[in-house]
């Protein structure tokens, strides 16, 4: 996205300020008022105030976020806005207009992915906030698709229903009863959950679980959950999962979490394109360290751990000919087998 130039940024003085300097303003003029204030007077004020840009949009936009942030500001037809209260800091989490960006991009993404989801209150404000500073660099939100695109792919309309309830039981910290399709489950079956966080990895959602009949934490496939229903149960979310520590710990893992036995170390070759892609990338997946090959020049060796080999064989099949997996020997093996199977496809 484009970045306002120093020109841009000095003419407009009053865009420049940080969102929350100015709802913060907003606030005490609404206090100090008294009495109700129109929308317009609230734009006179603030103009003095050094925000030349304010406009009734603005404030507007700026009235709504308050209240749906839980001020009891009220409207009165014949005066205006007027709320009484000692609240001394904001509750909201933006420190400024800027720093909504990457939450745009998240949530756009998410919104792409589920495209028949409403926006919650919360997106519905962010949304609106991030209209004037896209505005400054002359796009509109519909304009975020030629600069931004979601790495997950649009979610089935089937599986919207089912997203919507874990969602809600996510939040709520409510049981869910599921209708799900293990692996080794000959038909779908039902199980009861506790939902403890939602992820996307290569394309396709996820739900982290404790699965009561097992009585241990599982991972689900959103495209294996056939029925998701709401219970009245309850649950207290494990502490680990408000550890940002935990988070952390789970990045170094390739793939899937899993707390099924122990991560397996993978280690392969790069070689070719591959390998000055994996050299040159600024980014590359947490869990992956790499070094220099001591066997073939121009080559690099890449190690991570991994719960699951159905993670790991995607990436590695992407590589095609310039990947060769050096352990552990049940990856090699799983990969021959796959070469295998791909071979008599068009073995004619």
């Amino acid at each position: 996205m484009p970045i306002s130039s120093g020109k841009a940024s000095k003419t407009h003085l009053g865009a420049s300020k940080p969102m929350l300097k100015r709802i913060k303003v907003l606030l005490e003029l609404l206090r100090t008022k008294g009495a109700a204030t129109s929308r317009e007077e609230l734009v006179k004020r603030l103009k003095r105030k050094q925000f030349s840009q304010a406009s009734v949009r603005t404030v507007q936009r700026d009235i709504n976020f308050l209240k749906q942030d839980g001020y009891d500001i009220t409207f009165s037809k014949n005066g205006g806005y007027t709320w009484i209260g000692a609240e001394d800091k904001l509750r909201g989490l933006l420190s400024s207009r800027e720093e909504m960006l990457p939450g745009i991009v998240i949530m756009r993404g998410v919104l792409n992915a589920v495209s028949k989801l409403d926006c919650t209150a919360g997106a519905d404000v962010l949304l609106s906030h991030a209209g004037d500073l896209l505005e400054e660099n002359g796009l509109q939100y519909g304009d975020l698709g030629n600069f931004i695109s979601s790495a997950a792919l649009p979610m089935p309309e089937r599986m919207v229903p089912v997203f919507r309830i874990l969602v809600k039981g996510l939040i709520e910290r409510r049981a869910l009863q599921i209708t799900y399709m293990g692996y080794n489950d000959p038909k779908p079956r039902q199980r009861t959950i506790h939902p403890y966080h939602l992820l996307e990895f290569e394309g396709r959602w996820h739900c982290i679980a404790k699965c009561l009949e097992a009585q241990a934490t599982r991972t689900f496939m959103l495209w294996r959950t056939g029925k998701a229903e709401l219970l009245d149960d309850e649950f207290k979310r494990p502490a680990e999962f408000d550890n940002p520590k935990t988070w952390e710990a789970r990045a170094k893992i390739f793939g899937v979490w899993s707390d099924q036995g122990d991560p397996m170390l993978v280690r392969v070759r790069l070689s070719g394109y591959a390998a000055k892609l994996m050299q040159e990338a600024e980014r590359r997946h947490p869990s992956m360290t790499v070094t220099e090959s001591k066997v073939a020049d121009g080559a690099v060796e890449v190690t991570f751990q991994t719960h699951a080999f159905a993670d790991v064989t995607p990436w590695i099949f992407r590589w095609g000919p310039c990947c060769e997996v050096l352990e552990p020997p049940e990856l090699l093996k799983e990969v021959h087998k796959l070469i295998g199977q791909m071979s008599k496809i068009y073995r004619r």
